[in-house]
């Protein structure tokens, strides 16, 4: 079986992309990884190539994805084979119409890896009829507000399974002992039917399956990044409190609160990242550091707030590993300094591409998903340190 959209690039060109819905691995270029395989076809020239997107086993132990077939059961081996399987088709569909868009038509490979993976398993689906609303995301058939874990158990298509001939969409709500769950409902055109349920993602395996001409549907940042601000001022509570019962002393003193209101900001200038990393980096700077001095026993590190706050740890938790908090901390920090003056020194361009990110900069929403992300991340580990 294999998954086709016919995609418009940025330029008006027409491209028919297939994804081979097969899980290949491959031990011998690179150690444990496992591979899907994209066909790009130019729909007027029909100039071809291939674009292989691949994980490695390290990653999906990262996101808690056990792929040791001989310890784990059959069952579960397969659910996690499909997982990643349906990531990669999620990622290629992505990374496909990305080269297409930049002129790209060669073949071409992405690995993911620890260095440039995200930092948890992400399952979303793929739909064209999610929309934001309010920051809130809404379904456009039920006109409801859903959330992704409801929208993964519905059952209608990813957009790259979706074929072009359903029309008339809407919805049955089901209800049972243990949740509602929501039916979509569309008529074929072409075989004059209504289907429902399963049928609408069986249509891939009919003869008159015909693709979708569309791009990716549209990111819902403001969504997410919402999402990720108020973790991080729930971790940032979370950690004062465990700091005050422990130690006697809230670790952070935000001093600004307008700083809550810059970080969930789109980010797709220099200016806009500027006003971005600079408020981040003033919540780091806002660690307790008087209180942290009065803790430490020993030698007293380079003044900095990171500084200290690994001297406090390094004295409270000698056995643990701290590099997960202040080596992304530390890269942060790095780059606030290159903005807006400096961005050209050789230590903030080598922390910039250490994220995975090409310099110049031509994202810069990319680059600030990837910081406020490793920030939280820090901040998480931090927590379940104090816990």
């Amino acid at each position: 079986m294999e998954y086709r959209i016919v995609y418009e690039n940025a330029d008006g060109a027409l491209f028919e992309i297939k994804a081979f819905d097969s899980l290949a691995r491959d031990l011998k270029t690179y150690l444990f990884s496992f591979w899907v395989l994209f066909e790009i076809t130019n729909c007027t020239n029909h100039h071809s190539f291939k674009f292989r997107i691949g994980l490695t086993l390290n990653v999906l132990m990262l996101w808690g994805i056990p792929f040791d077939l001989s310890n784990i059961p059959e069952k579960e081996s397969e659910e996690n084979k499909e997982k990643a399987k349906m990531f990669l088709i999620r990622e290629g569909f992505k990374k496909v119409q990305e080269h297409l868009d930049q002129g790209i038509t060669e073949d071409k490979e992405f690995l993911f890896t620890r260095d440039n993976s995200p930092e948890k398993f992400e399952t979303h689906k793929q739909c064209n009829f999610l929309e934001e609303q309010e920051n809130k995301i809404i379904c456009k058939i039920s006109n409801e507000f859903t959330t992704y874990p409801r929208c993964e158990e519905c059952n209608f298509p990813e957009y790259f399974a979706q074929c072009k001939h359903l029309k008339n969409f809407r919805h049955r709500k089901i209800v049972t002992n243990t949740a509602d769950i929501y039916e979509i409902i569309a008529d074929c055109d072409k075989r004059k039917e209504e289907l429902k349920g399963s049928e609408l993602k069986n249509c891939l395996m009919k003869l008159c399956f015909e693709p979708i001409t569309s791009p990716s549907p549209k990111k819902l940042p403001r969504v997410e990044e919402d999402k990720i601000v108020r973790e991080i001022i729930e971790k940032i509570d979370n950690i004062n409190l465990l700091m005050k019962s422990k130690y006697r002393f809230e670790l952070f003193k935000i001093q600004q609160q307008a700083v809550w209101n810059i970080l969930p900001k789109l980010c797709n200038t220099e200016e806009n990242f500027t006003q971005h990393i600079l408020a981040l980096k003033n919540i780091m700077d806002w660690m307790n550091i008087d209180e942290l001095k009065t803790r430490i026993t020993g030698k007293r590190p380079k003044e900095g707030s990171i500084n200290y706050l690994e001297t406090f740890l390094q004295e409270q938790y000698p056995t643990l590993a701290l590099g997960f908090i202040v080596k992304p901390l530390r890269k942060i920090n790095k780059i606030s300094q290159g903005f807006p003056r400096h961005k050209d020194t050789p230590e903030v361009i080598e922390a910039i591409k250490s994220l995975g990110i090409e310099y110049p900069v031509k994202d810069w929403q990319k680059l600030w998903d990837k910081i406020i992300l490793d920030f939280l991340f820090s901040l998480r580990i931090l927590e379940q340190i104090l816990i």
